[in-house]
């Protein structure tokens, strides 16, 4: 990111041009842009990150989203698969994906501009949602945004477009070889892509399938795509011994040959099909090639669709359940397993404090642990036919949580530890666009690691959002790390990605939990477990709701005043601090909070493929479903898109 010196021109630069920068000796007329997100500040002095998606990307993409909905070229596109109104979500989430940053970047801007007293102009790569960005910085901040088409710009995604069609070649050309019939055998199954959360039965371990633990494995597969993170023969065998059935969408895929890949059949190329007039709609309707994002875009979602119809179809899946929202391409594979008279699911599997747009989601159906998160749906857009409160999905593991951390708590002891402290943090990073820096982060562990030095009864739990990563990113404490597990009254938990174990288990060993503010995901789930829990809030999230509820008490935003809390929690047990009814919606956020959301989303899937696989279309089997739901657990607890006002 550079700026001029003379007039403030701001705009980004790529590896290629910083070393041009260098070899043109420019660098006394340009500069970088110093700045770090973390430093922004409204007039309260509380953090800008809030204000961004709160106020500013909403605003934007809110515009955007006119702007698309009026657009002919995406009111045919969508004609093509039916359902015009999810088509139009999947071009707003491509937008949000490709202006978030740039509004990231304006609002930094704009604080540097008062800060410094000078006017910047914005220089952006063209786009189409450039002129509503550049509406937007003039008449809220005075900043001028400047975007002209280039060759850089039809280069670009001249490239993404070979990709695409090179894409869809090698898709025919294997489906012409493997000439497989289109035909589908047998009962249809339930699917599950396998992600990064855990493969894992056991209730004391993180799993990617929390609701597979409480459903008939010979009506289940579990499919896998990640190359990185392939299905190897052990994952094979365990699944094979709960008689789930399993597939990878491409040889790097599989560690193991005991699992089947799978090749495109006929049905690839028959969708493919909608690529003809795709392209014919964008020369008549789509504006040239200064709107190409469209074209690229859809020929991509045609390419996803026509892949998953094609595997769905082979597979036998009548129900696919895919978390994974933020990927505005996820729409494609709802639709394609629609388009073979099956379900697309998805489900809440993280505290939303922001009404981000690209938690949008175009499944039929959405599982939300309760009301509260329903505002948080309508507020970015979702377009999914229901939505059924089911509880926090992995509450199952709570028994087991308390017992393992019972033990840990144990072994804390047996070392001298009186008082316990856990302490979850958040990925930080030195990203310019970053709201947590490594430094902050450094300043945590520091405080931490040294009391437990200093204080001979103190125990200390530490889980890392990404354990592999923690000392790469802050060297500093390493030693100090090491002396603190030489006592045997300090722990870190570990794990390939994320840590093995749900938050809930050390939070049990602890008698105070620390989390930041941040996140939230894992104060909820430390809460619904029944532990003390408190934020740390050194990013200044003051427009955030629990800064209402407790500050001082639940939420604090100095690290020594946190401190001195826990000193009087230590003096005082039955103090108020961090205790679960200083959270006026937990019940709001979480009506069941009985250990049984797994079990009540099994169940409804379980009803939902019975009644696909005795024959009934996609509208009767949801219905059915939905009755018996309902006649379980209340009808308020089914929300029907139409019902919204």
């Amino acid at each position: 990111m550079f700026f001029t010196q003379g007039e403030a021109s701001y705009f980004r630069v790529t590896r290629l041009g910083r070393k041009l920068i260098k070899t043109l000796k420019l660098e006394s007329r340009l500069r970088p842009l110093d700045f770090h997100f973390y430093e922004l500040m409204e007039a309260d002095g509380g953090s800008s990150f809030p204000a961004v998606y709160q106020h500013d990307l909403l605003a934007v993409i809110n515009e955007v989203e006119k702007e698309i909905g009026r657009n002919e070229f995406v009111k045919r596109f969508g004609a093509l698969f039916g359902e015009p109104e999810k088509t139009a979500l999947f071009f707003k989430k491509n937008a949000n994906n490709f202006l978030e940053r740039q509004v990231m970047v304006l609002k930094a801007l704009a604080w540097l501009a008062k800060k410094e007293a000078r006017t910047f102009v914005y220089f952006l790569p063209w786009s189409p949602f450039v002129p509503v960005l550049a509406d937007y910085a003039a008449k809220k901040y005075g900043i001028k945004v400047v975007s002209r088409y280039s060759l850089a710009d039809l280069f670009t995604q001249g490239a993404k477009l070979g990709a695409i069609i090179w894409r869809f070649v090698k898709g025919w050309l294997a489906a012409l070889l493997n000439l497989k019939p289109i035909r589908q055998l047998g009962n249809g199954l339930l699917g599950n892509l396998y992600t990064l959360k855990g493969f894992a039965f056991a209730a004391d371990k993180r799993s990617d399938f929390p609701w597979l633990l409480q459903f008939p494995g010979e009506k289940a597969l579990l499919y896998f795509e990640r190359e990185d993170l392939p299905v190897t023969g052990a994952m094979a065998e365990e699944l094979t011994s709960r008689k789930i059935k399993a597939a990878t969408l491409t040889a790097k895929a599989a560690a193991t040959a005991e699992v089947p890949v799978h090749r495109p059949s006929l049905d690839f190329i028959r969708q493919s099909k909608p690529m003809v007039k795709t392209i014919y709609y964008y020369l008549r309707y789509g504006g040239g090639l200064r709107s190409l994002n469209y074209l690229v875009w859809s020929l991509r979602f045609i390419s996803e669709y026509a892949r998953y119809h094609d595997f769905y179809l082979q597979q036998g899946i009548k129900v696919n359940v895919d978390f994974v929202d933020f990927d505005p391409y996820r729409i494609a594979r709802h639709l394609a397993v629609a388009a073979n008279g099956g379900v697309g699911v998805s489900y809440q599997n993280s505290n939303w404090p922001l009404p981000n747009p690209i938690l949008a989601s175009g499944a039929d159906l959405l599982f939300l642990f309760g009301p509260y998160y329903l505002a948080r749906q309508r507020a970015v857009g979702s377009r999914c036919g229901r939505y059924l409160y089911a509880g926090y999905p992995t509450d199952y593991s709570f028994p087991a949580a308390r017992t393992k951390g019972g033990e840990l708590r144990k072994k804390l002891q047996a070392k001298g530890a009186q008082f316990i402290i856990c302490y979850f943090d958040e990925n930080s990073s030195d990203d310019s666009l970053s709201v947590i820096p490594n430094s902050r982060s450094l300043q945590v562990y520091k405080k931490l690691l040294s009391a437990v030095m200093a204080d001979n009864s103190l125990g200390l739990i530490c889980s890392p959002k990404r354990p592999k990563t923690l000392l790469k990113r802050l060297p500093e404490i390493a030693a100090l790390v090491d002396q603190a597990k030489a006592t045997g009254r300090c722990v870190f938990l570990e794990g390939q990605y994320g840590t093995e174990s749900y938050p809930a288990e050390p939070s049990q060993a602890a008698d105070i939990t620390i989390t930041l503010l941040l996140g939230g995901t894992t104060a909820l789930e430390c809460f619904l477990a029944g532990s003390r829990v408190v934020y740390l809030d050194l990013e200044k999230l003051f427009s955030y709701e629990e800064y209402q509820w407790g500050k001082g008490q639940l939420v604090f935003d100095d690290l020594a005043a946190l401190m001195s809390a826990i000193d009087l929690v230590r003096c005082d047990p039955s103090a108020a601090i961090g205790r679960a009814d200083l959270i006026p919606n937990l019940k709001e956020k979480e009506p069941f909070q009985d250990g049984q959301a797994a079990k009540r989303m099994a169940t409804y899937l379980e009803n939902l493929l019975e009644k696909l696989n005795q024959g009934a279309n996609r509208q009767a089997a949801l219905a059915y479903a939905d009755e018996q739901y309902a006649k379980a657990w209340g009808s308020d607890k089914i929300v029907k898109e139409s019902q919204w006002v």
